[in-house]
């Protein structure tokens, strides 16, 4: 074949196969686009000198982005070429050899990768303006400009260097497939979906199990954060698989049970609609189950995402509770509070100090025995994590002060407040064997500096918390002696007017005293740095998902489209009136759609409290603005998912039905 003729060809079939090729290009194209703009965010010098965790963050949203680009690319691509298949079986029929189909498929890539080339660096670029403008909107920097975000040629290097490695891949599968099949083999894979599992009951019975085992871990192990952390992959990896297993059994199972019930399924609609559905869950399983956890992705991810970025204010108020917060460190000879008064007196030469507080706090590990608090060994290999708690405790007088309120404590009595309600609703108390009535408190006294699961404990004076250390303290031998760990000082305050003068001596404080010093302004920073950061790897991975799925859906109607279209010819043909048509495919389509996203809420509605334990590993403990967080993210892609549905359902009627009926079926669905 000539070389202007193949280049002909390739021209021409991407222009008649639009259908196909148009979504391949834009969907890849703008995956592509964000891999360029995170790239493009990796080497940006206004990133790298501002921000000192978003880095780290960019670069595991690119091992995410390029890992998720790279399956739904292939997908893509494999779903194309298996199309074209009986295209290539009739080029063979017409004198052409395999070699040249294999060029004509290069041209194509080498097309391809022109428009992608474009598409995912002038597009990304442009993009990437807004979206540099609004990451530092996200982190609470208003300093960025955009000339901040320059044009960088080894960005766009990388970038296509991916493009290019991705076509080659895909083009590497397209020539085996053509390889190994025979002529006849080319013409008649098209029409071949995914095989009906064999031991259907018991596929089903262990998908079953599977799910049911994920959602009881993700009941159960809520009550701890620390066992929320460790088993939510176990649980989720238990609903993925168990997932495909229902998908591929229990729905044909289901379906197969309403077939033998005579008197529901011989009547037209119901006979029409489930041999219809049992056709297509028998080929199509495994692609909406895929299509179910991809949704359940998306709905945890920004759900998450969102969550943590909203809750900013609180991590603040929480982390940071006053303006300046200065506390002893190791190499502090003797911590006492009257070094801390010390230094209190010379702060106040350099700024107008309020509302200042000395505290002396311990914090000890204990295992939970019930309202027995018990001394938790040096190997505690043996216990039940789940049973290990944080304990911060701290006299009457410095919470007092520390928190300006003015309880009052009788003897036998301790102030006292948990993350968990479990064991915040407990009315006594065991501590140093010792048995304290407990008068509650309300958890925003809860360090949400400590990740795992906690006490707050309040003593009536300070001698108990002398025995409470010596009985608590791990007694770890290091080089032949003991360590004991001592209590926390710390001096909190805040600052009227200017800091400034302050701030110059921070440094030279810290090392005549052994202090270090945090302010709530730079704490807010990090975590305005780090919570909006977290929010734009979760929209990033979000729409990359989002994409994907569109992708799986519009190509899924097209499959089914094709394999339908005989099938409601001949309904027409044999009589069936067009409103029996349309209610069938109306009920196909709307099943077909709503299986994966119930799934994916059913997932996101039993996960929701070992969610929210996940989120008190970062300090957000507001359970209402969790909920509302998801429910928004809920509504905003189930509005998005009909809105899938309503565009590929329009491609799917104008394939089962492109008779002189089309228009008045697809304006009555």
């Amino acid at each position: 074949m000539r070389r202007g003729l193949s280049w002909k060809f390739a021209f021409q079939q991407l222009g008649t196969l639009k259908h196909l090729s148009l979504p391949f290009i834009l969907s890849s194209g703008s995956m592509f686009s964000l891999e360029y703009i995170l790239i493009s965010l990796m080497n940006n010098e206004y990133v790298n000198k501002r921000h000192e965790m978003l880095p780290m963050l960019i670069k595991i949203a690119i091992i995410l982005v390029t890992a998720l680009t790279m399956i739904f690319v292939l997908y893509a691509n494999n779903f194309y070429h298996k199309q074209r298949l009986r295209e290539f079986g009739l080029y063979t029929v017409l004198g052409l050899e395999k070699r040249h189909i294999r060029g004509i498929l290069a041209k194509e890539k080498m097309l391809q990768f022109v428009y992608l080339a474009l598409f995912s660096t002038i597009g990304g670029h442009l993009l990437g303006k807004l979206i540099f403008m609004g990451l530092n909107k996200l982190m609470n920097d208003t300093g960025a400009t955009l000339m901040d975000y320059p044009f960088k040629w080894n960005s766009v290097l990388i970038t296509l260097g991916l493009v290019a490695v991705t076509l080659c891949l895909c083009h590497f599968l397209n020539s085996w497939s053509i390889y190994r099949l025979s002529p006849v083999e080319l013409l008649h894979t098209q029409h071949v979906g995914e095989k009906e599992p064999r031991s259907k009951k018991l596929l089903g019975l262990v998908g079953l199990l599977l799910v049911g085992s994920g959602y009881y871990i993700a009941l159960t192990h809520a009550d701890n954060v620390l066992s929320a952390l460790q088993m939510i992959l176990v649980a989720i990896l238990l609903v993925m698989v168990g997932t495909y297993g229902i998908f591929m059994s229990v729905t044909i199972m289901i379906l197969k049970g309403l077939k033998r019930h005579r008197s529901f399924y011989y009547r037209p609609v119901h006979f029409l609609s489930i041999s219809g559905m049992l056709s297509r869950m028998k080929s199509n399983a495994i692609s909406l189950a895929s299509i179910s956890i991809l949704c359940t992705g998306i709905l945890l991810t920004l759900g998450l995402t969102l969550s943590v970025y909203r809750g900013i204010e609180d991590q603040i108020n929480h982390s940071n509770a006053y303006d300046y917060t200065f506390v002893q460190n190791e190499e502090a000879q003797e911590g006492n509070k009257d070094t801390l008064n010390h230094v209190l007196a010379q702060v106040k030469d350099y700024a107008k100090v309020q509302d200042a507080a000395i505290t002396q706090e311990y914090l000890k590990f204990v295992y939970v025995q019930g309202e027995k608090l018990e001394k938790l060994p040096v190997d505690s290999s043996s216990i039940n994590e789940r049973q290990i708690y944080a304990l911060r405790a701290l006299s009457l007088s410095d919470f007092n002060d520390y928190y300006q309120q003015n309880f009052h404590l009788e003897k036998g009595k301790v102030l006292m407040t948990a993350t968990t309600k479990e064991k915040a609703d407990l009315k006594e108390l065991t501590i140093m064997d010792k048995s304290f009535k407990v008068q509650p408190i309300t958890e925003d006294f809860l360090n949400t500096g400590l990740a795992v699961d906690h006490f707050l404990i309040v003593f009536p004076d300070s001698v108990p918390l002398d025995q409470f250390n010596d009985f608590y303290n791990l007694k770890v031998e290091v080089n032949h002696k003991p360590t004991i760990e001592g209590p926390k000082y710390s001096l909190s305050f805040n600052v009227k007017g200017s800091s400034e003068e302050l701030d110059k001596h921070k440094e030279e404080l810290e090392k005549e005293y052994h202090l270090s010093i945090s302010s709530r302004k730079e704490k807010a920073k990090l975590i305005y740095e780090l919570d909006g950061g977290l929010l734009f790897l979760g929209l990033v991975v979000g729409l990359i998902l989002v994409i994907g799925v569109g992708l799986m859906l519009y190509y899924k109607q097209i499959s089914e489209g094709q394999e339908d279209h005989e099938k409601f010819v001949i309904m027409g043909q044999i009589g069936l009136p067009d409103s029996l048509i349309k209610q069938t495919i109306r009920r196909q389509i709307l099943t077909i759609f709503l299986l994966p996203i119930l799934f994916a809420l059913a997932n996101i509605a039993i996960a929701s409290k070992i969610l929210q334990a996940l989120l008190r590993l970062v300090a957000v403990r507001d359970i209402m603005l969790v909920q509302f967080s998801f429910l928004a993210v809920t509504i905003g892609f189930v509005v998005l998912y009909g809105v899938f549905y309503g565009l590929t359902s329009h491609t799917y009627y104008q394939l089962v039905h492109p008779g002189k009926h089309k228009d008045s079926i697809i304006k009555s669905i």
